[in-house]
């Protein structure tokens, strides 16, 4: 077997090992995921399991980050705005994108994760999800800075911040139902009519 070969083996199966494990680590959280069934359900060994991640804290910490970089990677698209909008209708639709984000099953089902997981790994879990904000709050900071909106960095704090207020401490709660779209369309509405009073030209 040739250097490639072996090198394109080792991926696919790193990759199989981080898709199976993302599933089961999300349906039945770290505590109750085994390496034993990660290695039974990726169709690989416990010997290759460990040659990819020398712990479950190795692997768990992998699969949160890929997640949160996939997460994040969905800021690009959250400013593909309609050049011929008004501000406020801009700011509307990133408001409601930004929440459809936040409330997706996957990211809701991660963070919750991140919370129950925090107090044994709290690094881990608080680089992940710094990650994912400091990815967000660096794109709007740039669409702030596009729009003449100064100053920039503090306005995308502010947009951040009120967007995600209660969002996504009801969206922990697994009692907690779905936010409708109507719901968060007047939100973002709201929002944007408080950034156009303190920041609009």
């Amino acid at each position: 077997m040739n250097i490639q070969t072996r090198s394109h083996r080792y991926l696919s199966s790193r990759g199989t090992i981080l898709s199976t494990s993302r599933d089961v680590f999300l349906r039945h959280g770290f505590t109750d995921t085994s390496m034993d069934t990660i290695a039974q359900r990726s169709g690989v060994s416990k010997t290759t399991l460990y040659a990819h991640f020398e712990s479950k804290e190795a692997l768990f910490n992998q699969v949160v980050v890929d997640a949160v970089l996939e997460h994040g990677d969905d800021a690009a698209c959250l400013f593909d705005l309609p050049a011929h909008q008004e501000l406020r209708a801009r700011l509307v639709t990133l408001g409601c994108r930004i929440t459809s984000i936040l409330l997706n099953p996957e990211a809701v089902a991660l963070i919750r994760l991140c919370v129950v997981e925090g107090t044994r790994m709290p690094r881990l879990s608080c680089e992940a999800l710094a990650t994912a904000r400091s990815n967000l709050l660096e794109a709007t900071c740039g669409f702030f800075a596009e729009q003449g909106i100064a100053p920039a960095r503090e306005a995308a704090e502010l947009f951040i911040v009120l967007t995600m207020r209660n969002l996504q401490l009801e969206a922990m709660l697994p009692w907690s139902d779905a936010t409708t779209a109507d719901g968060c369309r007047q939100d973002a509405e709201r929002v944007a009519d408080l950034m156009l009073r303190l920041y609009g030209k």
